[in-house]
C-alpha cells in the first residue's frame, strides 16, 4: 500500500490474494483525531493509485467495485473498502454503528 505503519495505533487489512475478485478493506487506527486525517488521506491516494494503475484488460467486471472504492473515519479510525456496494454498505454501518455505540 506504500503507506508507513509504524504510524498506525493499530491496523488491519484484508486483501483477496486467489480468486476472481479485487476485494479489500482495512480498518486503520490512528493515535488521535489528526492522526486519523492523515491516514485517511493515505488511503484516499492509495485507492487514487489503484484506479490509476489498473489495467482495463484486467478482469473488467471488478474495475466497477475499484472505481467505486472508498473509506469513512468515525473518531481515530478509518476505514476503507474495495467491495460490491451492498457489501461496502454494510461494511461501513457495522464498522460506523460499533464505533459510535462502543
Amino acid at each position: 500500500m506504500q503507506m508507513d505503519a509504524s504510524s498506525f495505533a493499530d491496523y488491519i487489512v484484508k486483501i483477496n490474494a486467489y480468486g476472481a475478485n479485487v476485494d479489500e478493506y482495512g480498518i486503520i487506527k490512528g493515535a488521535d483525531s489528526a492522526a486519523a486525517k492523515e491516514i485517511a488521506s493515505q488511503i484516499e491516494s492509495y485507492l487514487q493509485m489503484r484506479n490509476d494503475t489498473w489495467m482495463t484488460e484486467y478482469m473488467p467486471e471488478e474495475h466497477p467495485k475499484m472505481q467505486a472504492a472508498s473509506y469513512v473515519t468515525v473518531g481515530n479510525y478509518v476505514m476503507y473498502a474495495v467491495l460490491d456496494d451492498d457489501v461496502k454498505k454494510t461494511a461501513f454501518d457495522t464498522f460506523e454503528s460499533c464505533l459510535k455505540d462502543g
